[in-house]
């Protein structure tokens, strides 16, 4: 399966959640790889494929690519959670996983467990094809938890959504799990740590 990131000019950046989704899912034994598009413009027709669907101005890029997908199609992400309904109706053979989607897209793909954020592998980015393009500018972007307690307007991550996804309260990463994670990406030449 590819996990595939469509940027727009707004969205160059994978969303935090898609590399330790991907990495999950490969820990249970299923070939997964990240493909983001910018960088690696594939054919995909024939894959398996799971879309990230976060922001808003990448719903028509996703949905005309779902269209030539002959594999499996799944996407996931706020925006699809928040459109879900609308979009299955409309695209029956389109997937989509709600919310937080490690323990939904395991299901799907048939284990049924609970997932602790703190065994997610997050700056594990030997699962991204040309991981060294990506990882360019020696930046990352790393939040140590999920979930915000307020509701900035401007922001698609904001406590609203947070609760559609099922989560009513921030969680945090285990002090000792951020500090592993800050130190894997050093092996990726990592310079800069940015949260928001």
């Amino acid at each position: 399966m590819k996990f595939v990131h469509v940027p727009t000019k707004r969205t160059w950046l994978l969303p935090n959640g898609l590399i330790p989704l991907a990495n999950l899912v490969k820990s249970y034994g299923h070939d997964v790889e990240v493909i983001h598009y910018g960088i690696n413009p594939i054919d995909l027709t024939h894959e398996d494929v799971l879309f990230d669907l976060h922001w808003h101005d990448q719903t028509s890029t996703v949905i005309d690519k779902c269209k030539h997908i002959k594999g499996q199609k799944i996407i996931g992400g706020f925006t699809a959670t928040y459109y879900a309904d609308q979009i299955e109706e409309k695209y029956p053979d389109i997937k989509v996983i709600r919310g937080y989607a490690e323990e939904e897209l395991l299901k799907y793909l048939g284990h049924d467990i609970k997932v602790d954020i703190n065994e997610l592998e997050y700056t594990n980015f030997d699962i991204l094809r040309n991981h060294e393009k990506y990882l360019w500018d020696k930046l990352l972007v790393f939040n140590p938890g999920r979930g915000c307690p307020v509701d900035c307007t401007w922001c698609g991550g904001n406590s609203r959504i947070q609760k559609l996804c099922g989560l009513n309260r921030p969680l945090w990463l285990d002090i000792d799990k951020t500090i592993y994670e800050l130190k894997n990406a050093l092996k990726y030449g990592i310079e800069t740590w940015l949260v928001s």
